[in-house]
């Protein structure tokens, strides 16, 4: 039978070193899982109670101006999302391929809004 010293200088036989060596290795592989575990139970708690933003998604509409319609007022039905009424003005008129905001009864046009539903 092999016989080996450990550290205090004591022989101790081959089998039981073996065993010594499986108990440690099998401590390192626990505290790995473990550690490993509640790494990612954090990451999930983290990335589910930091997300209460809602997404907007962007979609266009097509509508007929009406008599006394102007920009403002489809600003107030279509532009809730946008930062400022000028930048909504401004889109609208890139998108109608117009050079000034004097809308005409029954002119047809294309309007951006955003949307909190995916559609």
């Amino acid at each position: 039978m092999k016989t080996l010293k450990d550290t205090n200088g004591r022989y101790i036989n081959y089998r039981r070193k073996q065993q010594i060596r499986r108990h440690i290795t099998s401590a390192i592989v626990l505290l790995a899982s473990v550690i490993f575990i509640t790494v990612m139970a954090v990451r999930l708690a983290v990335n589910a109670s930091g997300d209460d933003t809602v997404n907007y998604y962007k979609y266009y509409t097509s509508t007929v101006i009406h008599p006394h319609e102007d920009m403002n007022d489809l600003y107030e039905k279509y532009g809730f999302n946008f930062k400022n009424y000028s930048a909504f003005k401004k889109e609208v008129l890139f998108i109608n391929n117009l050079s000034s905001d004097d809308l005409t009864r029954g002119m047809s046009l294309v309007i951006p809004y955003y949307s909190s539903e995916f559609k």
